[in-house]
């Protein structure tokens, strides 16, 4: 290839490893840790989830029966990073419920308290 000319083709990268990059990017902006893209046999990646699947039988014991879905790990920097991640998450959800075409029965239920961390406090205090 002569100097200053461009390679016409496009690099190649698996879908694997491109999910991988683009994770490490959204845990780097967001501030976070997920022990879930370690190897499966790194000890950090063990003890954290050996931790939380110790604890998975207690969701399953709740009453009354809550869904338990696959559990997983985040470590944060700072609670404002948790809150960011959250918020961007929920838009998301918000934003992919928007644009599908999904026939949706309304909750008849009155909504339910969100609970913050002040609103927890001030609960645990009273009681």
């Amino acid at each position: 290839m002569k100097a200053g000319q461009r390679n016409a083709q496009s690099p190649a990268i698996d879908l694997e490893s491109w999910k991988a990059v683009k994770e490490a990017i959204r845990n780097f902006t967001f501030e976070n840790f997920n022990p879930g893209l370690l190897p499966d046999d790194h000890w950090l990646r063990r003890n954290i989830f050996d931790k939380i699947s110790s604890t998975s039988g207690l969701f399953l014991a709740l009453e009354p029966q809550v869904f338990v879905s696959k559990i997983r790990a985040r470590v944060f920097r700072t609670w404002k990073a948790a809150e960011e991640y959250y918020a961007n998450s929920l838009r998301e959800a918000r934003n992919a419920f928007l644009h599908a075409d999904l026939d949706v029965e309304p909750d008849d239920e009155e909504p339910q308290q969100i609970m913050s961390p002040k609103n927890v406090t001030e609960l645990t205090q009273r009681n």
